[in-house]
């Protein structure tokens, strides 16, 4: 009698810590700076979550993947530090069309508009610019 009483209990606690994992995988925030598109076996769903708390299911499932709303900065031919700004010639030399060479230091300010074009489209987006 015991004996089903400690087996019970042990397949209880078991059901509970189960119950535990199941509410924690499934359920996932996006914060108001970020996107977030949810996988399907892998596979991107069409729309984009809206931030709060949101659910899914289990992880081979279904996965979150989130990136930032953040106004990214990409600067090409110089670096600036704390003290002095340094200069990367190689970066800045640029070709016109009457084939002068002249030095450009610019500064590339983007922000993503679509995630899941930013995510699937290309392996190394940040790279293409």
């Amino acid at each position: 009698m015991k004996e089903k009483k400690t087996m019970a209990f042990v397949f209880l606690g078991f059901l509970i810590l189960l119950g535990f994992i199941l509410t924690f995988s499934c359920t996932y925030t996006v914060d108001q700076s970020e996107y977030a598109v949810l996988e399907t076996f892998g596979k991107p769903s069409s729309n984009i979550i809206n931030p709060g708390l949101n659910f899914k299911l289990p992880y081979p499932i279904q996965s979150v993947r989130k990136i930032s709303r953040e106004t990214f900065s990409l600067t090409l031919g110089y670096e600036e530090t704390k003290s002095n700004m340094v200069i990367h010639e190689n970066e800045s030399k640029m070709i016109t069309g009457d084939e002068n060479i002249i030095l450009a230091d610019l500064e590339v300010q983007w922000r993503i508009s679509d995630p899941i074009a930013f995510l699937y489209n290309t392996d190394q987006p940040v790279n293409i610019l």
